[in-house]
């Protein structure tokens, strides 16, 4: 097993920290076990069709073989580079001002859908705080759709000369650690429902208080981590 897709599974799990406050509205609905199942589900399942199918595109374009070292070097180097910059973006004076021109307008049709309809909570707020089993496995399917670490994970599994059964076990590894976050909850609330819904909540306090100092020191160990190992790719 290529020993870059631990750290980049683990990257990618402690990067999304929208998963812990839907886990913590499934955990507060009655008899919570089968939607939370549904969730993993259909996260797990879409991340690993989509993952099968970019392998098998990116191993039939022969960009990324064994033959060409330098590929997956590069391919690491750009994501980390495209990480970092989106990191330094959203810390800047005009991202902040866009980003609040942009909350502004939502806000805005937010309101005027309000005065249509009610108030009524958002698509996404009614699946999860009253949607069948069924409807929550779809929205854990959109909801973790791969990003970029992902990418670089799948970058590594095709760049390495392996069967199709190899690529698929590593892809279900990678899954398995990305998903922590989603996986875990569900296995503690199995065993112990209150203690797990109070840490889960306390997770998602802390995640909450400290997004932005969060996202910036992940973005940032996770640019570093892939630029570097790039760069050491290189020249080794």
């Amino acid at each position: 097993m290529p020993v870059q897709l631990i750290p980049l599974a683990v990257l990618a799990a402690i990067t999304s920290p929208t998963a812990i406050a839907a886990v913590l509205v499934i955990l507060n609905r009655p008899r919570p076990v089968g939607l939370l199942a549904g969730y993993v589900v259909g996260s797990f399942a879409m991340s690993m069709l989509i993952g099968i199918a970019l392998v098998a595109g990116l191993v039939a374009t022969t960009l990324l073989t064994p033959r060409n070292h330098a590929s997956l070097p590069v391919l690491d180097i750009v994501i980390g580079v495209l990480i970092l910059l989106s990191a330094v973006w959203l810390r800047s004076p005009r991202s902040t001002e866009v980003r609040q021109r942009a909350a502004q307008r939502h806000a805005r049709r937010r309101a005027e859908r309000q005065a249509r309809r009610g108030d009524r909570p958002s698509r996404t707020s009614q699946v999860l705080t009253s949607g069948s089993v069924g409807l929550v496995t779809a929205l854990g399917a959109a909801m973790h759709l791969p990003g970029l670490l992902y990418l670089a994970g799948l970058g590594t599994i095709a760049h390495a000369s392996i069967s199709t059964a190899h690529a698929v076990i590593l892809l279900l590894v990678f899954n398995v650690i990305m998903l922590t976050p989603i996986e875990l909850p569900l296995v503690g609330y199995l065993l112990a429902p209150e203690p797990t819904q109070d840490a889960v909540a306390r997770l998602d306090a802390f995640i909450r208080s400290h997004r932005a100092e969060g996202a910036l020191l992940g973005s940032l160990i996770a640019a570093g981590y892939l630029i570097i190992t790039g760069i050491v790719g290189l020249v080794s």
